[in-house]
């Protein structure tokens, strides 16, 4: 699935593939948006994120609860919470939820939405959004 991402400040617009996107915009403040159900694949792809980006902030936006004690958490391979650890949202609620890890990517890196306890899991719907400075 495409979806066509606004860029503040009357930037032009920027088309990705729906969690598999190399995000490289150049110029102002960006943000990417991902939309994910209980049933993904787990751990699930953001994107990749590309080398010199700085991830400012991580939102989670609960538009379904999840249920049966879902647990998520969004990092890389190497740190599966790094920017944003299970303690810092509660997927059974419909509530946004924020992180500000301020994370400054040395490579091209994969980030992963991952579920905890997603055995359990059969509902649930929400949306990740990414803002990154240039």
């Amino acid at each position: 699935m495409t979806q066509i991402i606004e860029a503040p400040n009357s930037q032009p617009t920027q088309i990705i593939e729906m969690g598999r996107s190399v995000i490289n915009i150049t110029g102002g403040d960006t943000k990417t948006v991902i939309d994910f159900t209980w049933n993904v694949t787990n751990p699930f792809s953001l994107g990749t994120i590309a080398s010199g980006r700085r991830l400012i902030q991580v939102l989670i936006g609960i538009a379904i609860p999840f249920n049966n004690g879902a647990t998520i958490a969004i990092g890389d391979s190497v740190v599966n919470d790094r920017f944003m650890a299970t303690n810092q949202n509660y997927p059974e609620i419909a509530e946004e939820f924020t992180s500000s890890p301020f994370y400054r990517f040395v490579s091209n890196t994969e980030i992963f939405l991952r579920f905890g306890n997603n055995s359990l899991t059969n509902q649930g719907a929400g949306t990740v959004i990414l803002y990154f400075d240039s």
